[in-house]
């Protein structure tokens, strides 16, 4: 264990970049700053109805509406470079799965696995693997078929990693992500799915 003494003395952290690395992020110092221009660009929104504010409120994670002045804006790019943490590379995903680089490309343009876009990198949240990241969540591709392709990234990860009692055991609700991994049906999340898919 390290000491509150060492953790003084310790070397400070030279550059962004150096931080971006010891947080494990495939991030650059040149994707932060396309992360602040966007955050500081003025968006227009648009209202959400209310089954989709309802959605985006239970499973989302971040208030939905526009950006509120420079705090709304750190909100944002702190949530690209933590997002990013906690994704893997196109590179990562074929070394923990034993495959081929083109082999992970067809996985993502034929919904096997999900992924995201940020500026000029691709993205593989870690939630949708098992196994210390060695294999992909059991029916990831019948769920993922049947959600809005332009779903909101961490509203997909809501939908994942959120407790519901649609899926309870022994009484407890569970997440589509813990159910799965413990053998629930596929079809149950699915059906979960299909009301993100028709706006409920």
């Amino acid at each position: 264990m390290i000491s509150v003494t060492a953790q003084i003395h310790a070397a400070p952290i030279a550059s962004v970049g150096a931080w971006l690395k010891s947080v494990g992020s495939p991030l650059t110092e040149t994707d932060l700053v396309d992360a602040l221009q966007e955050a500081r660009r003025p968006q227009e929104t648009a209202a959400l109805s209310h089954a989709d504010q309802a959605f985006w409120d239970e499973h989302a994670g971040i208030p939905a509406g526009g950006r509120v002045g420079s705090k709304g804006s750190l909100v944002n790019v702190v949530d690209v470079v933590s997002s990013a943490a906690a994704s893997l590379t196109a590179a990562d995903v074929a070394a923990n799965l034993e495959v081929a680089a083109a082999t992970v490309r067809h996985y993502r343009t034929d919904g096997s696995l999900y992924s995201h876009k940020r500026g000029r990198n691709v993205f593989f949240p870690t939630w949708q693997f098992t196994d210390g990241l060695a294999a992909a969540l059991p029916s990831l591709a019948a769920v993922l078929a049947v959600m809005p392709a332009d779903l909101h990234p961490r509203a997909v990860e809501g939908f994942f990693k959120t407790p519901t009692p649609d899926l309870s055991r022994n009484g407890q609700p569970t997440s589509p992500r813990e159910w799965l991994m413990t053998g629930g049906s596929a079809a149950a999340v699915v059906r979960l799915a299909e009301y993100v898919g028709a706006g409920y």
